[in-house]
């Protein structure tokens, strides 16, 4: 019986690890090329601290890249960004369409951007003062938040 128990028990630990994400350390040329030209374009001038690539049990796979100046950034299996968190550096100005970045300009002028968040459909922005607005690729407000 405690046979069975220990074989149980080593299955369960063996089903446990086989579920869990694999993250593995790559460099920036293995990025896609669509992540590499977005880093090119809006973060020319900082150096990239490490790459890492995530993939599920499912077999997608994501990029989160750091940057030297704490600035976070996240893609798809695509290369399409998902979001940029900015610690002490300032957001990319036209890291957005510019519809949605004339509907920051026009909204949110004097408020600076910490983190956004792209789905594809739209953007959602926190910024320094606790404000969360969700603004559509056609750059109409849906949704504002204050804290």
């Amino acid at each position: 019986m405690k046979k069975i128990m220990l074989v149980l028990a080593c299955m369960m630990i063996a089903i446990g690890i086989q579920a869990k994400d694999i993250v593995t350390k790559v460099t920036v040329a293995e990025l896609p090329e669509k992540a590499q030209k977005f880093i090119q374009e809006h973060f020319q001038t900082v150096q990239v601290k490490s790459v890492m690539q995530e993939t599920d049990e499912d077999g997608i796979v994501e990029y989160k890249i750091f940057l030297k100046d704490k600035t976070a950034i996240e893609f798809d299996m695509v290369g399409a960004w998902n979001s940029v968190l900015v610690k002490k550096a300032t957001m990319p100005r036209f890291i957005v369409p510019i519809k949605v970045q004339n509907a920051i300009d026009k909204q949110f002028a004097n408020k600076t951007i910490k983190k956004v968040e792209n789905d594809g459909y739209s953007f959602e922005f926190d910024f320094a003062d606790g404000t969360e607005a969700e603004i559509n690729v056609l750059g109409d407000v849906m949704e504002v938040e204050t804290k």
